[in-house]
């Protein structure tokens, strides 16, 4: 198995900032707390006012993902973080993290690329992510997605950001695809569940805060392969209507 791919978080601590702090202190000690004041709580304004304690602890969460044949997906942390956390994924040669913040990470299967195209036409930052040279080669069986996340704890303003959760049904058939909308919107791409007895060759190929599209790729050998899907969305709802396609 590969080794683990680390993400650290998207922002850092400017050094001027330290500077002027240790500057505007009267005492070593006052410079100190200071110091770990503005380290732990600087995303006191954004993302809904939260912020962590000066004394916390890093806080570590591990869960693992089954994709289910989806090319794409997302993953909400259980507990959010007052900044974004330093993530692992593993296997990390197979997956890759197109997205992270304090709420959660989106994730794309490499050796599913054909079926995010759309993604990478329109988001060049992803393409340079991408490994040059020879395409790697995948297993055919698709692996479970195992990631830890390690980081600051959100303060109280972050936990009154529950998911929002909804849920229905749609028909799927044999070499066909669809979009489902959700009946509210979220502020960003939710993570979106397939379940059923018909769920079996059906998988999202793109998710946006408006909906998702799906795909069958079965050939009709078996009834299991089309019927009705049961899918389930959980996300941030949005606060007031997009405006665009969004995601």
């Amino acid at each position: 198995m590969s080794a683990p791919a680390a993400f650290p978080p998207s922002r850092g601590v400017s050094p001027l900032a330290l500077v002027v702090a240790v500057v505007a202190s009267v005492a070593i000690t006052a410079t100190a707390v200071v110091a770990v004041t503005y380290l732990t709580g600087r995303r006191a304004t954004a993302g809904g006012g939260g912020s962590a304690p000066a004394d916390a602890e890093p806080y570590s969460q591990t869960a693992r993902v089954e994709p289910h044949g989806d090319a794409t997906g997302v993953v909400y942390y259980p507990m959010p973080y007052g900044s974004p956390p330093n993530l692992t994924v593993n296997p990390g040669a197979r997956y890759l993290i197109t997205k992270q913040d304090e709420l959660g990470f989106t994730w794309i299967d490499r050796a599913r690329l054909k079926d995010v195209g759309h993604l990478l036409a329109t988001a060049p930052e992803l393409a340079r992510m991408l490994p040059k040279g020879e395409e790697p080669k995948f297993d055919g069986e698709q692996p479970p997605l195992t990631w830890e996340a390690r980081g600051v704890r959100a303060g109280p303003g972050y936990l009154s950001m529950a998911p929002f959760e909804q849920t229905g049904t749609f028909q799927t058939d044999f070499g066909q695809q669809g979009q489902v909308n959700f009946p509210f919107p979220y502020a960003s791409p939710p993570n979106v569940e397939l379940s059923g007895a018909h769920r079996e060759k059906t998988v999202i190929v793109e998710c946006t805060v408006t909906g998702f599209k799906w795909k069958n790729g079965s050939e009709g050998k078996w009834q299991s392969e089309y019927g009705e899907v049961t899918w389930k969305a959980r996300g941030i709802r949005a606060t007031q209507i997009p405006t665009g396609k969004g995601g």
